[in-house]
């Protein structure tokens, strides 16, 4: 039928992707400089992804239907007439998901001959073909058109995948460029990010080297005037980790050592040894508690790295453990830790539950790369303020089991 769209044929799909890294630039460039540094990062770059990242198409050929059969005057030609004749045709309703603009743009790889069909807002082809004849010939020409268009799709999808495929990093870099941009401007580049000195003498028993199309709304931000909060860098964090994995080795060599002792003398033990391996900027402990907090580090008022000791009592416990620690947190970027002792449990069945749980809480934003397979490393919503993530690593260790040793936090829960 000739008044049926000709597909894959008003633009180029390369050209619009040539354009689209440009128009998220633009798009970041003009949010405000406040918005810009107060937003929670991990949410705007999901907002800005949902809008983004492109839902190929894809024909939903099992769930066809006759939408209409109509008998239609139609404009013949045969030996240099034209004359007008009745016939009678029917209208094929195929569902399709994905982005319907696509059906217009053409990929790099095009057959001789482009597929029609009426393309309507309804996520519906509407293909009308002459019928009244032998159905095997009218199924066959049909398959036909749909394999037309379904190859033309499969063309499409191998430079739609290679777009989603580096999307988040485009604007992942494209954030991070305004956002340091604008951080310089302030004067205040320096001031995100303070290394702790390592000390000279670290025990060698401590020391482990380091090694290194749902649309999402756009997340609100104070308006307040941006302020720089003090934060440790990742390299000092990883640090950190690194000398509380060295524990272990403590406790592989001495488990005797360890075989009674409780929660409270065991967050001592790590208190030891991070005030042994860093110092602060004056005398005193680099690493305390309050009694709220078993393992705190503070620079100039602030909290910069938290860290909660518990032993491992079912998924439960936790989860109310990463609740607690939660509602500690006020502070940008921050980077904290779980410490989850393993007693009375197969560690192997810990290490396997605690992905799954931390992924199901409310405040769960994605996953990081872990350093060991002793650990699991997540992004996380702060609780009071949405502008605010934290990075927080879950450590599981294995203290040595005696028959009269008590569990302090939570029993046996698996």
């Amino acid at each position: 039928m000739a008044d049926r769209d000709l597909l894959f044929d008003r633009f180029s799909l390369s050209d619009t992707l040539y354009q689209l890294p440009g128009q998220i630039r633009e798009r970041i460039g003009r949010e405000s400089r406040d918005y810009i540094l107060n937003v929670n990062e991990d949410e705007y770059r999901s907002h800005i992804d949902s809008e983004y990242r492109i839902e190929p198409l894809q024909l939903d050929r099992n769930r066809i239907e006759i939408a209409e059969q109509a008998e239609k005057s139609v404009v013949a030609q045969e030996y240099g007439r034209r004359f007008e004749r009745k016939g009678t045709f029917i209208t094929f309703a195929v569902p399709f998901s994905g982005e319907r603009e696509f059906f217009f743009q053409q990929p790099s790889t095009l057959s001789g001959l482009l597929p029609r069909a009426n393309v309507t807002k309804n996520s519906e082809l509407l293909i009308t073909l002459e019928g009244g004849g032998d159905p095997d010939k009218l199924r066959a020409e049909l398959n036909g058109i749909l394999d037309n268009i379904d190859q033309h799709i499969h063309w499409q999808r191998d430079q739609l995948d290679k777009w989603n495929d580096g999307l988040s990093a485009l604007i992942t870099n494209e954030f991070k460029a305004r956002k340091d941009k604008l951080l310089k401007d302030a004067g205040v580049l320096g001031s995100l990010g303070f290394p702790l000195r390592k000390r000279a003498n670290i025990p060698a028993t401590f020391s482990v080297p380091v090694k290194k199309k749902i649309a999402i709304e756009r997340p609100q931000a104070e308006s307040k005037p941006y302020e720089a909060h003090p934060t440790i860098t990742e390299e000092t964090y990883q640090d950190i980790l690194a000398v509380l994995k060295g524990m272990t080795l403590t406790m592989e060599r001495s488990p005797s050592a360890f075989e009674k002792i409780g929660e409270e003398d065991l967050r001592m033990y790590f208190l030891m040894t991070l005030n042994g391996s860093f110092e602060a900027d004056a005398t005193g402990e680099t690493f305390n508690f309050d009694g709220k907090t078993d393992i705190l580090l503070r620079k100039d008022g602030r909290n910069v790295f938290i860290a909660e000791c518990k032993f491992w009592g079912g998924p439960k416990l936790f989860s109310d453990t990463v609740d607690q620690l939660l509602n500690y947190l006020t502070w940008r970027d921050s980077h904290t830790a779980i410490i989850l002792f393993v007693r009375d449990t197969s560690i192997a069945t810990v290490l396997r539950k605690i992905p799954e749980t931390i992924k199901a809480h409310p405040n769960f934003l994605n996953s990081g790369q872990a350093q060991g397979d002793n650990e699991t490393r997540v992004r996380m919503k702060s609780n009071r303020d949405s502008s605010l993530s934290l990075d927080l690593t879950i450590q599981v260790y294995h203290v040595p089991k005696t028959d009269d040793s008590e569990q302090d936090a939570g029993g046996k829960g698996d």
